[in-house]
């Protein structure tokens, strides 16, 4: 299954983090929590993705929509370990929501 999204148009919005990203409050905690991350740090992950970090595709239970997950291994600021972190998104308009979890959540 390809991606619904493309990763280039995910990675234009997440260079505007103030104007066109939307961060989950889940995602936003546990970034924080977990990894010792910002918005801006979730943004510079989102640069570093790679087609091959490609998960799956699937429609949100939420909404209906799309949604797409990647999944890669992410350094943590506060643990100085690596852990297995998906990054999911979604595309609004021009408005990329992103919900950013590790797989022990």
């Amino acid at each position: 299954m390809a991606p619904y999204y493309s990763l280039e148009k995910i990675k234009e919005l997440a260079l505007f983090a103030g104007d066109t990203l939307l961060v989950t409050r889940r995602a936003r905690i546990e970034a924080f929590n977990e990894f010792g991350f910002s918005i801006e740090d979730i943004c510079e992950e989102i640069q570093l993705l790679q087609p091959t970090d490609f998960h799956q595709s699937a429609i949100s239970h939420k909404n209906d929509l799309p949604l797409d997950s990647y999944r890669k291994l992410v350094l943590s600021q506060v643990t100085g370990k690596h852990h297995l972190t998906y990054i999911k998104f979604q595309i609004l308009q021009d408005l990329i929501v992103v919900s950013f979890h590790t797989s022990d959540y």
